[in-house]
């Protein structure tokens, strides 16, 4: 995401903090300061901050918490304290020093409303101090064995602070962590797959693989999608619905999917009908599928703005790059019973090909690995560009979605 103050432009990324049901509970705003080599980090900070301001926080986190990350020397200045809102969750570095200037400045911070969260926090007596103020406290979880573990959140819990468990990256860590007690949890392990050997898919997802496989037919007609639709009462209705909603503004009523077809067109049908598809999989957490959709959106634009053809095709594969995660099945065989390109197959498969690059390229933005996320020979601002347009779209469609 692009924002803008001053003349100066941050890149940032959301990424999402979970509780215990995997639910989002925050989002934590990261952004890239290495962009303005003339200016040092604390001067970035404040540049973000300000471009919050501007930009406004129901567009980066909705109504959510928004974690945002101070500058170790917690410099803080007038945008900060004007900024004060009790949405707004403060981390602070590790390599804060526990002096009492920097306490004052807690409380001064304490006092304006904020929620503190200490960074990759190692218990000492020196930070004991800076644990006293704390809401929430950090700790890194990726590596270390279950004791090592428990003797770090030992004295956080007996502080009464809530603990986030950071480096979350498999179904396997983040069940010890929710057996150890964390109440937040933050990593990649929500598009891992959770796999049982032996154990066949369910049904309710095999009757949505199904469906899937028949709409991604390259030579399927408008009526035999129709019929398709038609046959899926649930399907049809939640369309039909989607479509006469507000979200469209249709000038009159769309009545039936024969209709739909013929005003939207084929392409958009079957795009909406295989979206309306994958929420209705059940015991997943809903921004799984936003990050589904916003990979697909952001792949969908970077093939546009590299003028690359058949952007729909980037879409799909971006969109099923979770589809391992929502299914709960390995993606090679799941692909095995879609007819999809062999280009879009091995983009996912192997991450072959200018729809696997687009793939790279998204999931390296969303991580904040800066480096990696480059497609083509395009600006790294209109990377960003398609960041905010492909969040943007992905919140607002979701939200739109028929739930019921």
């Amino acid at each position: 995401m692009e924002l803008r103050v001053s003349s100066k432009q941050v890149f940032v990324t959301r990424q999402g903090i979970y509780n215990r049901l995997s639910e989002v509970f925050a989002y934590e705003l990261i952004f890239n300061d290495t962009i303005n080599v003339d200016s040092d980090h604390s001067s970035n900070v404040r540049d973000f901050i300000g471009n919050v301001v501007e930009i406004g926080l129901d567009n980066l986190a909705g109504r959510r918490p928004a974690i945002i990350n101070l500058d170790p020397e917690l410099q803080l200045d007038e945008t900060l304290l004007q900024l004060s809102t009790p949405q707004i969750i403060l981390g602070i570095s590790p390599t804060t020093p526990a002096s009492d200037e920097n306490i004052e400045k807690l409380l001064k911070l304490k006092g304006h409303g904020y929620k503190l969260l200490l960074n990759d926090f190692v218990y000492s007596q020196e930070r004991a101090e800076l644990l006293k103020h704390a809401d929430i406290v950090r700790i890194q979880v990726g590596i270390g064995d279950l004791r090592e573990m428990m003797e770090a959140i030992t004295p956080i819990r007996e502080a009464g602070v809530e603990i986030l468990a950071d480096g979350v990256d498999s179904r396997d860590v983040h069940a010890r962590c929710v057996q150890l007690g964390f109440s937040y949890f933050r990593g990649n392990f929500l598009c891992q797959p959770n796999i049982v050997e032996g154990k066949r898919l369910a049904s309710n997802r095999t009757t949505a693989l199904r469906l899937i496989a028949s709409l991604q037919a390259a030579d399927v007609s408008n009526k035999e999608i129709e019929t398709l639709i038609s046959q899926d009462v649930t399907l049809s209705y939640k369309l039909l619905r989607h479509i006469n909603s507000a979200f469209f503004a249709l000038p009159r009523e769309i009545e039936s999917i024969k209709q739909a077809i013929v005003y939207l067109g084929l392409q958009a049908i079957k795009q909406w009908a295989t979206l309306i598809s994958l929420t209705n999989v059940d015991d997943k957490p809903s921004e799984l599928m936003n990050i589904s959709m916003l990979r697909g959106k952001m792949c969908e634009l970077l093939a546009e703005q590299a003028r690359l053809p058949q952007p729909a095709g980037f879409f799909t594969a971006g969109l099923f790059s979770t589809l391992d995660a929502i299914m709960d099945a390995d993606m090679g065989e799941l692909l095995e019973q879609l007819p999809l390109s062999q280009e879009i197959k091995d983009a996912l498969l192997k991450r072959e090909g200018a729809i696997g690059e687009a793939i790279n390229c998204v999931i390296a933005y969303e991580q904040s690995d800066w480096e990696k996320s480059a497609f083509q020979d395009l600006d790294p601002w209109k990377v960003a560009t398609t960041y905010t347009e492909a969040l943007s779209w992905s919140d607002s469609t979701l939200a739109a979605l028929p739930s019921g």
